[in-house]
């Protein structure tokens, strides 16, 4: 079960400095992974997708339009890198924050294992099929919404390289807006430049958004990582070790993260709300410090 308990004010101003370090950290590199994220967000149709777009609008099939624009997994040859780096940087910084003994006994800190190899690999996976429907259905929603709107095949396919890389919230956003700027007379290739530069944005947030999280995700699976190793290697007995919930505790830390300040769990345990461990949602900036205790 998890515990919560008082701590004195130095453990406490040492794990905060820790979440410090952990955020900094995730957040360089998640301004460069953001960079990669874009520009495999912004997926370019060629003449051949473009026509098949061209006919599955022509023949009211939001579906088939959708799998023509988006026809592979979208993201793939970036998630598993991204999270892979991840997870190096999450066993180099527990590492640091490990008594010296241990640093010693591990030659190669940043190695990535096997196990959280697996894990990249599978949780790659994972993102990627989330993305590539969620993109599906931003294409499936234009289409929708033009074809409700009265718009002419051209119309709403030429809408849609525009808004590839969207999900379904911002591809509905962005048709709702030609269709306002069309209503009020903007000329085509008007309405097409304001929405390409409103998509270029939604694209670039989507990006940074899916970077933050799953940065900040794999981080601190390396930071398991690497304790999982230790105890494998009988460095350190699995019953002592302690996995203590740290939040960033500033105006944009929500209730969730609030509550599970402090809370505490053995390694291989959940916390309130069954967690395993950060991020508890999207954009979630919450870390784990490991701690020794006594045996037990």
């Amino acid at each position: 079960m998890p515990v919560l308990a008082h701590v004195p004010w130095q453990l406490r101003a040492s794990r905060l400095r820790q979440q410090v370090e952990v955020e900094r950290e995730a957040e360089e590199i998640a301004v460069a992974e953001a960079r990669r994220l874009g520009a495999a967000l912004a997926l370019p149709l060629g003449a051949s997708a473009l026509e098949a777009v061209r006919r599955a609008v022509e023949n009211g099939e939001a579906e088939a339009a959708a799998a023509a624009a988006v026809p592979g997994e979208v993201l793939a040859a970036e998630a598993e890198p991204m999270l892979a780096r991840g997870v190096g940087v999450g066993r180099r910084m527990a590492a640091v924050a490990m008594p010296k003994r241990l640093q010693r006994a591990l030659p190669d800190i940043e190695v990535v294992r096997p196990r959280a190899a697996r894990w990249a690999a599978a949780h790659a996976a994972e993102l990627v099929r989330g993305v590539t429907d969620e993109t599906r259905a931003g294409v499936r929603a234009v289409v929708a919404r033009g074809i409700a709107a009265g718009d002419t095949p051209r119309q709403i396919a030429r809408m849609i390289e525009p808004v590839l890389g969207l999900n379904e919230r911002q591809a509905a956003s962005m048709a709702r807006a030609a269709e306002i700027l069309r209503k009020d007379g903007t000329p085509e290739p008007r309405v097409l430049q304001v929405v390409d530069r409103r998509a270029d944005i939604y694209r670039k947030q989507r990006a940074m958004l899916i970077a933050r999280t799953e940065t900040f995700r794999a981080v601190n699976e390396g930071r398991n990582d690497l304790w999982q190793e230790l105890v494998e290697r009988d460095l350190v007995e699995a019953p002592r070790v302690e996995r203590v919930w740290v939040a960033a505790m500033d105006e944009r830390t929500d209730d969730i993260c609030e509550q599970l300040d402090g809370e505490r769990t053995t390694l291989d345990g959940e916390f309130s709300g069954g967690y395993s461990g950060p991020p508890a949602h999207i954009l979630c900036r919450c870390s784990l410090v490991y701690e020794e205790g006594p045996t037990r």
